[in-house]
């Protein structure tokens, strides 16, 4: 964490101000710059899961060796235009100016994606489920709760395994049911997607409208896989890694 604070000093990322008497003062975003892993170090993952998926796989595959790299600080292009106010960082307060507060000049990597990507951490279909409930709990939503602790809990220790296989070929799986949801009398599409043997990328989601049909609710679900499926294939093509075949849809 020193040497992203120095890091941002060094960019003059900041400058120290007395605090405005008429300005919104943002709580210091230091947490929403991390990802904090079980061990207790951090992290900033700044592409998809599918694509290190990939990636693993097509190294595994070629038997290619793998380099870890730890960016310690990452900006998003070009300088801010709003005029935005944070407090210092409770660890790293200027002694000199203890109450002055720091004026934004560029902008720090996940300032507006963080909130986004915790909600979408938390947003599972079975846990918002339970959620839906917190204004007044019941016994039954309480047992729920208990199991899905009691499947976390009996599942830390599995992994997903990914062998050398084939790149030739990329098969996607969809299905979706009707009018699922009691609540919302939505539908949840589902699919998955194989490079070869390993599968790179999965969903299970809530469909954001209601289908008047089954085949409706199918449909939504196809579209789905097929722009996901569109999306690998041309990440393939930017690997050096393009597809000759078809990709199937079951």
């Amino acid at each position: 964490m020193q040497d992203e604070y120095d890091a941002l000093i060094e960019n003059k990322t900041w400058e120290l101000v007395p605090r405005p008497s008429n300005a919104n003062i943002l709580r210091s975003l230091w947490i929403f710059m991390h990802k904090k892993r079980s061990d207790g170090s951090f992290e900033s993952p700044v592409v998809k899961p599918a694509t290190i998926r990939t990636v693993l796989s097509i190294a595994l595959s070629k038997s290619w060796g793998l380099h870890q790299l730890d960016v310690k600080n990452a900006f998003l292009h070009g300088n801010l235009d709003e005029t935005v106010y944070m407090y210092q960082p409770l660890e790293f307060r200027n002694s000199q100016f203890p109450n002055h507060v720091c004026l934004l000049k560029k902008s720090l990597y996940g300032l507006k994606q963080a909130p986004w990507a915790w909600y979408k951490r938390f947003s599972d279909y079975v846990v918002q489920q339970v959620c839906l409930f917190m204004h007044d709990p019941r016994s039954q939503q309480m047992n729920a709760l208990k199991r899905i602790i009691r499947y976390l809990k009996g599942t830390l220790d599995y992994g997903l395994y990914i062998y050398p296989s084939s790149l030739s070929k990329l098969i996607s799986y969809t299905d979706s049911d009707w009018d699922g949801c009691p609540d919302t009398r939505r539908s949840t599409s589902g699919y998955c997607v194989y490079l070869g043997d390993n599968i790179i990328s999965w969903s299970a989601e809530r469909q954001p409208t209601l289908s008047r049909s089954s085949a409706e609710a199918e449909y939504r679900g196809v579209a789905n896989v097929v722009s996901e499926s569109c999306w690998i294939r041309n990440l393939l093509l930017e690997l050096h890694f393009p597809l000759s075949s078809t990709t199937v849809v079951y």
